[in-house]
């Protein structure tokens, strides 16, 4: 009987005994965290350590007070010698644990690190400094990457949690900039809101999303594991993240932002902790939208045009580091509205042109600027140069794809090599990202939006703070299947040992960039293109010394010495930046411009058509030609030259009056009317009733430089009417009132009058008899063989002739 109550008992059930369905489904929905890091805290207390070692690079690089790169002309490579040398703590580290993650896919940098270490010894024309600087990129990130493989629990969670830190040191120098760009003197609150600088900062907005975008990606990821403030405080910074990167017109910074928001959400079915941090980064993009739309939305004062009177050069250079120096400058074009998406097809386009002149092992680590100009397409050139409104020439640093890139530089084996390896740091980040706990998913999304971006923009080897935060992230989800307690191995140690011996190697180089990037950095280079009126030339001069010492390579330092040098030495200092960059549109239009100021006007034209191989429209190097066949004097060259003038849009009507006003001074009407004839079809510069009418009217316009050449042409042809009538005395005084008005023009070259009106002068004055008077006259004129032969009056260079004048 007391076995069947028992046996009924067990059978019966109470309310108490059935399973809670909250705690049934909290269980189901439970995710695999791994060991617990506060458990494993105790034994792996080198862990949290090891990972603040890892982020050393961009936390350093990340800092906005003040910012290691601020105004350094060469940030991209100074930021990879600081990562290169904050990075050796981190693989030190990793040599001690021994406990890297060893993957055969690491054997696939080993070419990229052979062909980077040796570049300069494969090729004797090479850019020496940028040879280095790729080198130096590639250590650097790579050296990050092998010490994060090796991190456990605990390192992950710290590296998740100092990720988002970096974005928020970012962040805060963005906001910083905005407030401290608000107070600049004279600036509109509209203008300082959509235009503010970012050199603060990052230098600009590709630099700026590839920082924040990762960062942000990681800390909503972070959020999603998060409770109650500590959540809305993440959030929060991921939406101002995505807020700064859309308002900074980083199109592609915005979209991946989004993506990955999204991306999130749909590998986290059914958990709504994912919903709210993933929706913020989807609002701030929204919010920087709306704002920025609605003040593009109001007027802006239109540009006004430059005036004045007429202004004249002898030598009317354009100086590749301005302009022009003429009053007026070349019209731009109108901007695509595309613009970089535009720009990244057309030169993507054109990358497979140069990888096919070394497809086997590329062109060499960071020779892509020096290879590429040959392959431009003019179109991108004109969208690189906004609509060729810039004032110095804009070339392309490297093509806005890390894979690319790598395919150039690289070639064949080093490409695929470096796809291999992205295919397997993506394929880890995915599996992670739907599996992995949060401290894996926080590097997995944050590494996704990472290589993405890398799909169109070069943020690991030409990155500022990028290169470290991602090769951060990348290291810790391939780390991410350790659980801490693993043994140190030797093998490890040794893979750790020989990436630390190149990162030794190239420490070197390192400290030189550092050093060469500080010395450029406090001659504020932004301000020398604009205004190099408040800088001290001795200064100048101290600190690019300083930074060549560093970097005797440098054809940045280069380019800020060559301004402050004269004669042979600024020749010199050309040739060797030209030997560094032989396709440097810059160098090649200024070492031209040398040889036009020694009168070699050949040869100066041979580097101008030189400049416009490389860029058919350019306007500087069209001017600048056009200004040879002037000099030269070559009538049958000039409606040519004016022709492609006008194709350029550089056929202003102010130059072609300063330029139809120096030849009439020089006593070359037909040219002169050649060039005046296209601004108003009626100056007939070589009937003299027209010129002397045309004085008039310029001189009651204020315009006496012209009204001046108009009376030299007005005398010049008077006295050679009155030599063609052999009415010598009225010849020889209309001859000195054209004299009259050429005389102390030191700005065309000459101070006692024109050659070519002192020659027919001379001719004049000896047939009236005044043989030594002639004699006088003459001595010291110098003619070129084309005024010669070609504008001189033929009676006056028959006389010459004969008389032994010439």
């Amino acid at each position: 009987m007391a076995k069947a109550k028992t046996k009924r008992k067990s059978s019966e059930l109470s309310l108490d005994d059935l399973p809670d369905p909250k705690v049934e489904r909290q269980v189901e929905s439970a995710e695999p965290e791994g060991p617990d890091p506060r458990s494993l805290l105790r034994t792996e207390p080198l862990d949290a350590v090891h990972a603040w070692l890892v982020l050393l690079p961009a936390l350093v690089l990340a800092w906005p007070w003040p910012s290691l790169l601020a105004h350094d002309p060469v940030n991209a490579a100074t930021a990879a010698g600081w990562t290169l040398w904050l990075a050796l703590p981190a693989g030190a580290m990793a040599i001690v644990r021994g406990r890297i993650r060893w993957h055969w896919g690491l054997l696939a940098l080993l070419f990229l690190f052979l062909r980077a270490a040796f570049t300069d010894h494969m090729g004797a024309d090479i850019d020496v400094f940028e040879a280095s600087r790729g080198y130096v990129a590639l250590v650097g990130m790579f050296t990050v990457f092998v010490s994060a493989t090796g991190l456990g629990p605990v390192g992950r969670r710290t590296l998740g949690r100092g990720v988002t830190i970096v974005g928020g040191l970012v962040l805060l120098g963005w906001f910083t900039n905005l407030f401290r760009s608000m107070g600049l003197e004279g600036s509109t609150f509209r203008e300082t809101l959509l235009g503010f600088d970012l050199r603060w900062t990052l230098g600009n907005s590709g630099d700026l999303a590839e920082a924040l975008i990762p960062a942000a990606l990681a800390t909503i990821a972070v959020a999603a594991g998060a409770q109650g403030g500590r959540r809305i405080t993440l959030s929060t910074v991921a939406a101002l993240s995505a807020f700064a990167v859309t308002w900074s017109g980083s199109r592609a910074g915005w979209l991946v932002a989004i993506a990955g928001a999204v991306l999130l959400v749909a590998l986290r079915p059914g958990r709504a902790k994912s919903w709210a941090p993933a929706a913020s980064v989807i609002a701030g993009v929204l919010l920087a939208m709306l704002l920025r739309s609605g003040l593009e939305g109001l007027d802006a004062t239109p540009p006004t045009e430059p005036g004045g009177p007429l202004t004249l050069h002898a030598q009317a250079l354009p100086d590749a580091t301005r302009a022009t120096h003429e009053p007026e400058a070349v019209a731009p074009t109108p901007l695509a509205a595309e613009g970089g998406l535009r720009f990244r097809q057309l030169t993507w386009s054109r990358v497979p042109d140069l990888w096919q002149t070394a497809p086997w092992v590329g062109v060499g680590t960071g020779q892509f600027r020096r290879e590429f100009p040959p392959f431009r397409d003019p179109v991108e050139i004109g969208i690189s140069s906004h609509g060729r409104s810039e004032p110095t020439f804009v070339d392309v640093e490297h093509p806005h794809s890390d894979p690319l890139l790598v395919f150039a530089e690289y070639g064949l084996i080093g490409g695929v090599e470096f796809f291999v390896f992205l295919v397997w740091i993506l394929a880890t980040a995915l599996r992670q990202l739907a599996r992995g706990d949060h401290d894996r998913r926080a590097a997995a999304l944050g590494v996704i939006g990472a290589l993405v971006l890398g799909l169109q923009n070069c943020g690991l080897f030409y990155g500022l703070v990028s290169p470290g935060l991602w090769m951060a992230m990348a290291g810790g989800v391939i780390a991410a299947n350790g659980n801490g307690r693993r043994k140190p191995r030797s093998r490890d140690r040794a893979v750790a040992g020989i990436v630390m011996a190149f990162g030794l190697w190239a420490s070197v180089a390192a400290t030189c960039m550092i050093g060469h990037g500080r010395a450029l950095a406090q001659l504020r280079h932004a301000e020398v293109v604009a205004d190099k009126s408040f800088l001290d030339p001795l200064q100048v001069r101290e600190r690019v010394d300083l930074a060549l010492r560093f970097a005797p390579n440098s054809s940045v330092a280069l380019e800020r010495l060559i301004p402050s040098l004269a004669g042979q030495e600024k020749r010199d200092a050309l040739d060797r930046l030209i030997e560094l960059r032989p396709h440097q549109r810059s160098a090649l239009i200024n070492r031209g411009n040398e040889f036009a100021r020694e009168r070699d006007f050949e040869t100066a034209r041979l580097f101008y058509e030189r400049v416009l191989e490389l860029d058919p429209q350019n306007p500087l190097a069209g001017v600048a030609l056009a200004r040879t066949s002037l000099d030269l004097a070559r009538t049958d060259e000039m409606p040519g030259a004016l022709d492609r003038l006008e194709e350029l849009g550089a056929a202003s009507t102010t130059r072609l009056r300063a330029w139809g006003a120096s030849q009439l001074l020089n006593g070359r009407p037909a040219l002169a009317e050649l060039i005046l004839t296209r601004v108003d079809a009626t100056w007939m510069t070589t009937d003299p009733g027209v010129c002397y009418a045309q004085s008039l009217l310029a001189r009651d316009r204020g315009d006496d430089v012209l009204a001046d050449a108009f009376l030299a042409g007005a005398q010049l042809g008077f006295a050679r009417n009155h030599a063609k009538a052999q009415i010598w005395n009225s010849a020889v005084t209309s001859y000195n009132q054209a004299l009259r008005y050429t005389k102390d023009r030191p700005s065309l070259g000459f101070q006692d009058g024109a050659p070519i009106i002192l020659a027919e002068l001379s001719a004049a004055l000896y047939k009236t008899g005044r043989t030594d008077e002639a004699l006088e006259r003459f001595r010291g004129v110098t003619l070129s063989d084309t005024d010669r032969d070609e504008h001189l009056a033929p009676w006056a260079r028959d006389l010459l002739t004969q008389i032994g004048f010439l």
